[in-house]
């Protein structure tokens, strides 16, 4: 009998680049935090950023009645256009100026964190990224060929604060961009104003692109509309804005984001997402159009939800202040393993 294949493995080489990638350790701490269920522990799940409650059945039911309505081939790249006029008027009702031809859908929200770094960093550029916060983004910066630089996000008091000095002590001739998200993953760290002024003063001042990864907005203890820095003087045409359908409608398997581009982009990232997926799903897209008002219904998803007394100006689980994010600032009390990543 002939040898198999696996019998003379053939050691091939690989990408360098793949030694670039981090991955988020909450992936890691969830499989761990499952094994300890089968074994029968009681495990409150705070490793994930998704919501403790299921998808609402209206988004579940429009995806169903897409799929039987043969929702089932290929979409327009960029998103079917229904719902990215409809994400046009969310993005306008928070100050951004966006047309429909300005918002690209795509299959969740780290697709697209991904075409705004390859849209805009050339290998050797630096792009200033928070710390602590989400590990994916120097992973794509170095995938890009780029080199992260970090800023921090420091504790003040009871609260979060940008170092609006540290970062633009961050800044050199090479910067090429900055990531800022607000409300921010893991501190639960809300821009305010002045800090928002401070980063776009800095990237006007500079010439610097904002990535603004904003996925967490509307979630916050206050219920009120956060602002978009795209929305200041001067910052529309060079940010992208990246959001998604995962956190304010518990829709984190559904993988459904979308970016608000900058017209002077929107075609090559468009061909980025065309080499990439070619398309959302349609019938997810039909789901997230069933949403509607966007900020509205993100709302009520959490102010609906029975947190069990938990006093956001207590010192539970993270930040502590009144603006701050639900997400980071508000575990359940109800059990007896917490099980915890940390992005680092």
């Amino acid at each position: 009998m002939s040898p198999s294949p696996s019998d003379h493995p053939i050691s091939l080489p690989v990408a360098s680049r793949l030694d670039a990638l981090l991955i988020e350790g909450s992936f890691r701490v969830g499989a761990e935090a499952r094994a300890l269920e089968r074994q029968g522990r009681d495990i409150i799940h705070l490793e994930y950023g998704e919501p403790d409650f299921p998808t609402p059945p209206h988004i579940v039911e429009a995806a169903v009645k897409a799929l039987r309505e043969g929702a089932t081939k290929y979409a327009p790249p960029p998103g079917i256009p229904d719902l990215r006029a409809a994400l046009a008027e969310y993005a306008r009702a928070r100050g951004v100026a966006a047309t429909p031809e300005e918002i690209i859908v795509t299959s969740g929200a780290k697709p697209m964190l991904q075409y705004a770094v390859l849209a805009v960093v050339n290998p050797g550029d630096e792009v200033l990224v928070p710390d602590p916060g989400f590990p994916i983004y120097p992973s794509l910066v170095r995938l890009a060929g780029g080199v992260p630089r970090v800023y921090p996000i420091v504790r003040q008091g009871g609260d979060y604060a940008l170092d609006a000095d540290a970062l633009a002590a961050a800044v050199t001739p090479a910067t090429r961009a900055v990531f800022l998200n607000t409300p921010h993953n893991p501190t639960g760290w809300v821009a305010s104003a002045p800090e928002l002024a401070a980063v776009a003063d800095l990237a006007r001042a500079r010439g610097l692109w904002v990535i603004t990864d904003e996925i967490y907005d509307g979630l916050t203890y206050t219920g009120a509309g956060l602002p978009s820095i795209a929305s200041l003087p001067g910052l529309r045409e060079g940010t992208i804005v990246i959001d998604g359908f995962s956190k304010r409608y518990a829709m984190t398997g559904f993988r459904l984001g979308f970016g608000i581009v900058p017209r002077a982009l929107t075609e090559q990232v468009t061909a980025l997402l065309i080499n990439n997926t070619s398309c959302a799903p349609p019938f997810v897209q039909r789901a997230g159009f069933s949403t509607v008002d966007i900020r509205l219904a993100g709302r009520n998803l959490f102010t609906q939800t029975d947190y069990t007394g938990i006093d956001p100006e207590s010192n539970l689980g993270g930040a502590t202040s009144s603006r701050g994010n639900e997400y980071f600032n508000n575990p359940q009390s109800r059990s007896v393993v917490l099980s915890f990543a940390f992005n680092r």
